[in-house]
Parts: C-alpha cells; structure tokens; sequence
C-alpha cells in the first residue's frame, strides 16, 4: 500500500513570533542608529561652531592689532585728527560695528561716532569689567577674557574685543604728554565687528549636517529592513 505523502507541520505562531522578533530588532537597531547619529551631528555642529568662532576671534584681535599699530604714531605725537580719520576709515569697513578708544577713567576720547567722544561709560559694564575687575588686570588677561559676544535688539550677534594700550618706552618719555612709567596701561581700545556672516554659514554647515545624518539614517533603515525581512521573517 502506497504510504501517503506527509506535510510539514507549521507552527500556527511561527510567522507571528517571527514578526515579532523582526520588528522588535528592527526598532533597537533604528532607535541605536538614530542615537548614533543625533551624537554625531550635535558634535560636528558644536565643533564647527566654536572653530569658526575661533577664527572670527583671531581675525578680531589681530584687526585690533591693526588700529592700534596705525593709531600709534598720531597718539605719540598727539595729532588726534589723524587718530580720528584712521578710526573713522576703519569704522566703514563692511561689518566693522564699532572703534573706541577709552582713557583709565572710562572716558571715550577717540571714537568713530562723534557724538560718544568725552561721554564716560560705567565702569561695570560688559566691555569694562574685563579690565576693573578685582583680581584680573588687563595686561594680564587671556585674549579669550578679553572678547564678549552680544546681541543687538534685532537678534545680530556682535562680537566685541578689548585691546590693552600699553605705556611703551617713547611715550612716557615724550615731552608733550608723558606718562609715568608706573602707569602700564594707557586705555583700551574697543572693536566690535557684526558676526552676521559667520552665523549664516553656521547656518548652511548645520543644515548640510542634518540633511546628511538624515539621509543616513534613512538609507540605513531601509538596509535595515530588508535585512531582517530577508534573514529573520524567513
């Protein structure tokens, strides 16, 4: 007698408890990769962020650098027209917010606004506390203590540097306003500059990242799925 033909025998549940471990994998390695990912652009955008910060740090105090070297010679021999056209000029520059110079007593007495020149500021002030802050002179403060970042009521960040004047050899021994050597430091100059382009390219470099961790995370998915679809449910 011919044996009759058998069939294997399913599991009513294999097919769901395979749907099961499938979508359950596939949720940890989606949620995993999105972590991942999160991480990872968070770190690029904070990185890329504070380099450019740097750099608009360094170009700021090296164009202080600057107004200071151009200024000198007029301040030496106290010619403060030149002193006021030099800052002035500088003041055009595209972005270029602000230059002043303050005395000690935190009196303006060279400004690109003529209108702020012999006003006094308080001494309290953000751009002032750098230098009279018990404790934290001036001359010996990092270039980093010397910067701050505002915003103007519209939103645009301006960055801001302090620059020492210092009471070189030729000017305490200049006959026409010389000043003790004891007094190490003169005034400081003040050069704010608009951060406006950095910004905007912060902008792009955070959406290029986002739309690329997106994408990422998506094709992997997609990966993802067919993965577990191929190699779990069957």
């Amino acid at each position: 007698m011919p044996t009759p033909p058998t069939h294997p025998v399913r599991s009513p549940g294999g097919r769901g408890m395979s749907s099961s471990v499938g979508l359950r994998l596939f949720v940890w390695l989606a949620g995993l990769t999105i972590v991942a990912f999160a991480a990872y652009a968070a770190v690029m955008i904070r990185t890329t962020s504070n380099q450019w910060r740097d750099a608009f740090e360094l170009y700021a105090e090296r164009t202080g650098d600057f107004i200071l070297t151009s200024t000198h010679y007029g301040m030496l021999l106290n010619r403060k027209e030149d002193v006021h056209n030099i800052i002035r000029t500088i003041a055009r520059t595209p972005g270029v917010v602000g230059v002043r110079v303050y005395d000690k007593q935190g009196t303006i007495i060279f400004s690109a606004d003529g209108a702020e020149i012999g006003k006094r500021v308080d001494l309290r002030a953000e751009a002032c506390v750098i230098c009279h802050e018990p404790g934290q002179p001036l001359s010996t403060a990092s270039s980093t203590g010397r910067t701050r970042v505002f915003r103007r009521p519209g939103g645009e960040r301006i960055l801001g540097v302090i620059k020492p004047i210092p009471n070189t050899t030729e000017c305490s021994s200049a006959p026409c306003h010389a000043h003790p050597v004891s007094q190490t430091i003169l005034g400081v100059l003040d050069f704010t500059v608009s951060m406006a382009p950095v910004d905007r390219r912060l902008a792009v470099a955070r959406d290029l990242v986002l739309y690329a961790a997106l994408l990422t995370v998506l094709l992997l998915g997609v990966g993802l799925a067919l993965f577990i679809h191929r190699f779990v449910r069957r």
